[in-house]
C-alpha cells in the first residue's frame, strides 16, 4: 500500500523545493555531513540533513540524485503511515484501529503534503504525536527523545512544549528524578546530533546552526505565506505574499499584533489542559484515559492557532492538526473537526501547487479557508472547555494512565 501511495503521488512538488534537496543531498553526500551548512539557501535543522546524506550516500552521485529525487519522499511516507499507526494505537479493538488508520491514510489533505507537494511536515508531527502519548504513559523520557528529534526536524515543534509539560508535570511531582534523567538523556541526544557540525567540518557550524535559530522568525518578512488565515479576513486580499509584516498599526507591527494574539489565543486554547493539571498536582495523581481526549484536541488546535494568528504562515503549517484531530475524534466519537480541518487545508495547498488547476474556483478563495479555520477554532476550544468541565464534575475515579494498545 505505501509503495502504491507513493505511486499515485507522482512527481509534482516545486522546482525550488527538489532543487534545494537535489543540491543539499549532493553537497553532503560529495563533501561531507558535517560542511552542508556550507550551501547556500541551506536553512533545515540538523536531522533532515542527516536523512538527505544518507539519501546522497546511497545513490551515490549527483545524476542519480536528481534521476531518484522522487523517491525521497517514500522516508517521510513512512513517518505518514508511522502517525496513522500511533492513531490507531488509541482504539480499543484492532478492527477499529484498522479505520481510525484508513481515516487518515485514505484521507486526501494528509497525504498530499507528502505526495504532491513532497514536503517532510509529516515527520515532526508523527515526533510530536509520538512525545505526546508517551506523555500520557508517563515515559518522560522516551518524550526527550522524540521532542528532541522533532525538534530537529521543525522548529515549529515548539509549540508543543506547553502541552507536554503539563501533561508530565503529575509525573514529574511524583518522581522528581526522572525529570533530571529526562533533561540528561535529552541533552545528550542533543549533543550527539550537533557534534558532526560541531567537529568534523571545515570549521565549526554551531553558530551558524544558533543564527538560523534564532532569525527563523525573520526569514521571511511578509503577513502570510499562503496560509488562509486571519490576516486575509482582516485585509480581504488575494495574495499577502508580497505585503510586508513590518508595516505597523497603533504603534506596532503585524508581526507583533500576530505573535500576541497567538499567545492570548495558546492560553485561551490551553487553559482547560492547565486546570486539569493543577487539580491533578492537588490531588497527586497523574493523567488517566479519561484526560486522553482533552489533551489531543488542546494538541490539535495549536497548530491551527499557529497557523491562524501569526504573519509568515506557510501553508504546510496547518498540518500538525490532523493527527492529533484524528485521534480526538476517535476517542469523542466526533469527526467534525478532523473533516472541517481537512478539507480547509486541502484547499490551502491546492490552491497554492494547482494540481487539479483550480476547478471549481470559488473552493479556494483565502477567505472561504480562513472562515472555515475559524470555525474549527471556536468549535474546538468550546468543546474544551467542555471536556474539562466534564473532567472536573466527574464522579469515577480517576484511572492510571492506560498503557495505548500495540505502543
Amino acid at each position: 500500500m505505501l509503495v502504491l501511495l507513493w505511486r499515485i503521488g507522482g512527481d509534482a512538488r516545486l522546482p525550488e523545493d527538489g532543487y534545494s534537496w537535489w543540491l543539499w543531498s549532493s553537497y553532503a553526500a560529495e563533501h561531507g555531513l558535517a560542511n552542508v551548512y556550507k550551501v547556500w539557501r541551506n536553512d533545515y535543522p540538523p536531522l533532515y540533513q542527516y536523512v538527505l546524506y544518507g539519501f546522497g550516500k546511497l545513490l551515490g552521485s549527483a545524476d542519480a540524485i536528481l534521476r531518484n529525487l522522487h523517491y525521497l519522499k517514500l522516508i517521510t511516507l513512512l513517518f505518514d503511515f508511522g502517525g496513522a499507526l500511533l492513531v490507531a494505537s488509541l482504539a480499543a479493538t484492532r478492527q477499529q484501529g484498522i479505520g481510525v488508520s484508513l481515516l487518515l491514510l485514505l484521507n486526501v489533505a494528509y497525504l498530499y503534503n507528502t505526495l504532491a507537494w513532497q514536503q517532510v511536515d509529516a515527520i515532526y508531527t508523527c515526533l510530536c504525536l509520538g512525545a505526546v502519548l508517551a506523555a500520557l504513559q508517563g515515559r518522560s523520557v522516551v518524550v526527550g527523545v522524540l521532542f528532541v528529534l522533532a525538534l530537529n526536524m521543525k522548529l515549529q515543534s515548539v509549540i508543543f512544549i506547553p502541552p507536554l509539560v503539563l501533561v508530565l508535570l503529575p509525573h514529574w511531582q511524583r518522581t522528581p528524578k526522572v525529570l533530571l534523567h529526562t533533561i540528561a538523556v535529552s541533552a545528550l541526544l542533543q549533543l550527539a546530533i550537533l557534534v558532526p557540525f560541531i567537529w568534523g567540518g571545515d570549521r565549526n557550524y554551531l553558530p551558524h546552526i544558533w543564527l538560523l535559530t534564532r532569525s527563523a522568525g525573520d526569514r521571511y518578512p511578509y503577513i502570510s505565506l499562503n496560509a488562509f488565515n486571519l490576516w486575509y479576513l482582516l485585509t480581504w486580499a488575494s495574495s499577502l505574499m508580497d505585503v510586508s509584516d513590518t508595516l505597523r498599526f497603533a504603534g506596532h507591527s503585524y508581526k507583533h499584533w500576530g505573535l500576541l494574539l497567538f499567545t492570548v489565543a495558546s492560553a485561551i486554547t490551553l487553559w482547560p489542559m492547565c486546570w486539569q493539571t493543577v487539580r491533578l498536582l492537588l490531588r497527586r495523581r497523574v493523567m488517566g484515559a479519561e484526560h486522553y481526549a482533552l489533551v489531543l484536541l488542546s494538541c490539535g488546535l495549536l497548530p491551527i492557532v499557529f497557523s491562524y494568528f501569526n504573519t509568515q504562515m506557510h501553508e504546510r503549517y496547518w498540518h500538525a492538526a490532523l493527527l492529533f484531530l484524528a485521534g480526538y475524534g476517535y476517542l469523542a466519537k466526533n469527526y467534525w473537526l478532523y473533516g472541517l480541518t481537512s478539507v480547509a487545508y486541502f484547499l490551502n495547498l491546492e490552491a497554492v501547487l494547482e494540481l487539479l488547476h483550480h476547478a471549481p474556483f470559488w473552493l479556494y478563495n483565502p477567505q472561504l479557508v480562513a472562515v472555515i479555520f475559524t470555525i474549527v477554532l471556536i468549535v474546538g476550544i468550546v468543546q474544551a472547555y467542555k471536556l474539562a468541565y466534564q473532567n472536573a464534575h466527574s464522579t469515577s475515579v480517576p484511572e492510571p494512565v492506560a498503557s495505548l494498545r500495540g505502543a
